[in-house]
């Protein structure tokens, strides 16, 4: 994060910073340019050059800093001095591009858009720019091509959600603040020796209207991660920002062994699994950060709503991924004790913890304060950061409080809450306003900046998190961070954030949590002495740490799994499969019938009530079998044609070599037998292909063949074939698997 802007001092006069160094004017120039003081930011840089004069990076900075200030001809000799000194970094000639473009000189921004081009085939914000100004494109290149042409394997970093997120937030917490950080990180590190590179971690999204993951630029996030980290950013400029990574997505062709990891909330992306699903059926390798299961494991905590919003998807991702990395070793038990329980799966789990850190203020950080915020901030107070919503608990602070003001009176400390409004929070709010904030001891922040939030976390004496349960808890990590003790609740991932370093309490007992409070108020000897040890003894697990943590163990995860990887759906021989929403559509209770879906792998519109119609003349079926790789098998579906055809031709097609099946359909269902052969990964593929013309009776989408029931015995297995019959014949009796 970014802070800060700062005074001359006696620099213009005498040649030199605060320290009379480089240095000094660098961090001054850093500082300026935060601030959005760019010719300020411009004059430090120039000061810092004349001492240091082969500082390439602050050669581009000055670049930048005169360009936003209209000093065109200025910025085109900074970038100029900087080629001379890296005559094939990419960026400056992007850089260059846009000067010219501002100063009028269409030939020579072209001439420098393609230099960049040149330098960085996969540099798309030049590509963009080039189709701005209307000038001929050269051929993109896919960031996985060089990769793959290497011989190596990628690894792509779907941060889906904190874009979507930033559509309509311009700050980030909880989960979206861990993901900045974690790309940030990564970002910095890319230019650097490392284990991991640019080169080969690729940030992008997923479009799931397109069915495609799209690469987006590395350098464009990063200036969105540098507009977020602004004191006071505009919604204007992280729209901006936001709107050039989208201009820069290049579409993805993922290959067998490269590992697609989702950093972010994955339920958010509605029916995320068939995206997955298609990955997976090209030898992708599926990775996911979960960060907590409350959503299912309390559900009195969020809205029916919000429930089934991940019930919908967390099962479907949690069925296709193969690994997953969790926020804690918490929730690492939570994830390993659901997917075997409910979903019969055994998947590696390994935790990353988060971390501790949280951005430090400068010295001068009052400067970046407003009078109106320092203004509500009390002279003494405790303080509480979390989202205010019935889960954090923070009515038992409101009545911690309440007492400690009866017996303490004028001498009890304020009560400082940040946070926005969450749900199930009425009954606080409600005690909160009939008290009139407990007469002023509880203050309330909204939205507060990281300066901000860091000067509370500097100026309180104490931190509270009595949350009732979480996934990790980035508060009490912050709190340490910066030294100030914590009370915080003893249950689920919060000890592992504060060790012996915090005092816990059991969020449910408000006698308990006082006496520890209130000593922790009375007591400022023992209070210095908790602070002292912090300070001397805590070590601060950083951004860094858990990157690199990350990354490791993403790779070492990947390396480790099986060559082939397991199907997404497995089925019984002998029993009748129902392909409609009802069944994969279903609640907490049958979870694993939600994998039926992934025996529709490759061109199929979503499941519907009676079943699913294909969305192109080929379309392609898939499941794993309980038969020995070589077996035969006979495999039965049942079809049917849509409207308003009365007859036509289907051919059906196993991948494995046997005689294709081709049969006459009419618009009622149908069952179709063929024969097969089970692969080596124990598996059977069929295309399904719609034969002629084709009259289209519905005007939104195109519809082929559709299917609603599968299933398939062994060949000479008498017994299982009559069970398929008898379920066919008594359709009371169709059975899904369990």
């Amino acid at each position: 994060m970014f802070f800060g802007k700062t005074t001359w001092g006696s620099s213009k006069a005498g040649g030199k910073g605060p320290a009379g160094d480089a240095g000094s004017f660098r961090v001054i120039g850093d500082r300026f340019r935060d601030a959005g003081k760019k010719a300020e930011a411009a004059e430090a840089y120039g000061e810092h050059l004349a001492l240091e004069p082969n500082d390439f990076e602050i050669w581009v900075q000055r670049g930048n800093c005169l360009k936003d200030t209209g000093q065109y001809a200025a910025a085109l000799m900074a970038y100029e001095r900087a080629v001379a000194l890296r005559p094939d970094d990419a960026d400056v000639y992007l850089q260059m591009g846009h000067a010219n473009k501002l100063n009028g000189s269409r030939k020579k921004a072209i001439e420098a858009y393609n230099l960049a081009l040149e330098k960085q085939p996969t540099l798309y914000a030049a590509a963009n720019e080039l189709k701005g100004l209307g000038a001929r494109l050269p051929a993109l290149r896919s960031p996985l091509d060089e990769i793959h042409a290497a011989g190596r394997r990628a690894t792509i970093v779907d941060v889906t959600d904190l874009l979507a997120y930033l559509s309509v937030h311009t700050r980030v917490t909880g989960i979206q603040r861990v993901q900045s950080c974690i790309i940030a990180e990564l970002l910095r590190r890319s230019g650097s020796e490392g284990q991991f590179t640019a080169a080969d971690h690729i940030l992008a999204f997923c479009d799931n209207n397109e069915r495609a993951i799209y690469a987006i630029s590395a350098s464009r996030v990063t200036n969105l991660l540098e507009c977020l980290s602004g004191h006071n950013p505009l919604e204007s400029d992280i729209r901006t920002a936001l709107s050039q990574v989208f201009d820069s997505k290049i579409k993805l062709s993922l290959k067998a062994g490269d590992c697609y990891i989702i950093l972010g909330a994955f339920w958010i992306v509605e029916n995320y699994g068939h995206q997955l699903l298609s990955l997976k059926q090209q030898g992708v390798r599926l990775g996911v950060y979960i960060y907590d299961l409350i959503p299912l494991t309390h559900p009195q905590f969020v809205t029916d709503a919000t429930r089934q919003g991940v019930i919908s998807q967390f099962a479907d991702v949690m069925l296709l991924v193969d690994f997953v990395l969790t926020i804690s070793e918490y929730v690492a038990r939570e994830v390993d004790v659901f997917v075997k329980a409910e979903l019969g799966r055994e998947l590696p789990i390994r935790a990353v913890p988060l971390a501790h850190e949280f951005p430090v203020p400068p010295a001068d950080v009052e400067d970046q304060l407003g009078s109106a915020f320092l203004d509500q901030v009390p002279g003494e107070f405790a303080l509480c950061v979390c989202t205010l919503e019935g889960r954090k608990n923070h009515l038992l602070l409101l009545n911690i409080w309440r007492s400690l003001a009866q017996k303490l009176g004028e001498h009890c400390p304020s009560l400082v809450l940040v946070g926005k409004w969450g749900w199930r929070i009425e009954e606080f709010q409600k005690e909160l306003f009939a008290t009139n904030y407990l007469d002023g001891k509880i203050v309330i922040f909204h939205d507060v900046s990281d300066v901000e939030l860091g000067h509370l976390y500097s100026s309180c004496i104490f931190t509270l998190f009595p949350s009732f349960v979480e996934g990790w808890g980035l508060p009490v990590g912050e709190s340490l961070a910066y030294g100030k003790p914590c009370i915080a609740s003893n249950t689920s991932s919060i000890p592992e954030v504060g060790a012996d370093f915090c005092r816990y309490i059991n969020p449910y007992d408000v006698l308990g949590a006082l006496q520890i409070v209130e000593r922790t108020v009375t007591d400022r000897a023992d209070l210095a002495a908790w602070t002292k040890r912090i300070a001397t003894e805590f070590k601060i697990r950083t951004w860094a740490d858990v990157t690199r943590d990350f990354f490791e163990k993403t790779q070492t995860l990947a390396a480790s799994l099986p060559a082939t990887a397991e199907p997404a759906v497995t089925l019984a021989a002998g029993r009748v499969y129902e392909l409609t929403a009802p069944r994969v559509r279903g609640q907490d209770n049958d979870w694993r019938d939600r994998s039926l879906a992934f025996v529709l792998v490759e061109n199929w519109y979503l499941i519907e009530n009676w079943g699913a119609w294909s969305s192109k003349p080929i379309a392609k079926l898939s499941f794993g079998t309980t038969c020995n790789p070589g077996e035969r098998i006979r495999v039965l579906a049942r079809l049917k044609l849509p409207p308003p055809t009365d007859t036509g031709l289907v051919t059906l097609k196993p991948t494995d070599g046997i005689k294709s099946r081709s049969v006459r359909l009419t618009g009622l269902p149908q069952w179709v037998a063929f024969e097969a052969t089970v692969n080596e990964e124990r598996c059977c593929t069929v295309q399904v292909q719609r034969i002629g013309h084709v009259v289209q009776l519905d005007t939104t989408r195109e519809l082929f063949v559709g299917i609603d029931a599968i299933a398939y015995h062994k060949s000479d297995d008498i017994a299982s074939r009559l069970d398929v019959l008898e379920a066919i014949c008594m359709p009371g009796h169709l059975l899904n698997s369990g």
